[in-house]
């Protein structure tokens, strides 16, 4: 008697386990996408409020939904508001401290308004995530390197370039900031590319999936 009873309140529970899901799980993911989506229609129609509201509400209904809180920093900062956009970055982080994509996006937000010393703490929190991922190593020789942090740079490459033997781009790499190294010591001036370029952005982003 005592195990049937045992056995229905287990069976219970796996019931109201699928009911929870299926009436409160996948409907909220199913709004947000939808809140996600009209955000996405409202920022090309250059409706900036509409946009910035509806992304809000794609997080309420999924505060761990990655995509809807870096598209949110991303319509705070391309107005103007950078601390809006970096708070947005750190609570996603606060929720989710192993999400590798929020990280990474918040490097390159940092590295996009020249604040290299905490972008490359970003990029090392990456790479405590995966340890081998050779093109981590390069953003942060990127990082390195234009904070003018030069061996630092140079011990990222030939990191790299053990993980990736075959791969002559960090050799380069280490060449030319030999070079800048020597420049430096002569008082020459250092020039780096403008960092709202295509070639100043930290890339590449396609090893960092939202997940």
């Amino acid at each position: 008697m005592r195990i049937r009873l045992i056995m229905g309140i287990g069976i219970l529970i796996i019931v109201l386990a699928i009911v929870y899901r299926v009436f409160y799980g996948i409907p909220s993911k199913m709004v947000a996408d939808h809140h996600f989506d009209l955000s996405e229609y409202y920022s090309h129609q250059g409706n900036w409020s509409m946009a910035v509201k509806e992304m809000r509400k794609a997080l309420e209904y999924d505060p761990h939904y990655v995509q809807a809180r870096d598209g949110l920093a991303a319509l705070y900062d391309e107005n103007g508001l950078q601390t809006q956009a970096e708070e947005v970055y750190l609570k996603g982080l606060a929720l989710d401290p192993k999400s590798e994509f929020l990280h990474y996006q918040l490097a390159s937000f940092y590295q996009l308004h020249k604040r290299y010393p905490e972008a490359i703490q970003q990029m090392l929190y990456c790479l405590k995530l995966k340890p081998n991922n050779i093109n981590d190593l390069l953003v942060l020789a990127l990082l390195y390197d234009r904070n003018r942090q030069y061996p630092e740079a140079i011990q990222a490459l030939k990191r790299r370039s053990a993980l990736a033997p075959n791969d002559d781009l960090s050799l380069h790499d280490i060449a030319r900031i030999e070079r800048e190294m020597r420049a430096s010591t002569t008082r020459k001036p250092v020039t780096h590319p403008n960092p709202n370029s295509g070639s100043a952005r930290l890339h590449p982003v396609s090893s960092h999936t939202a997940n």
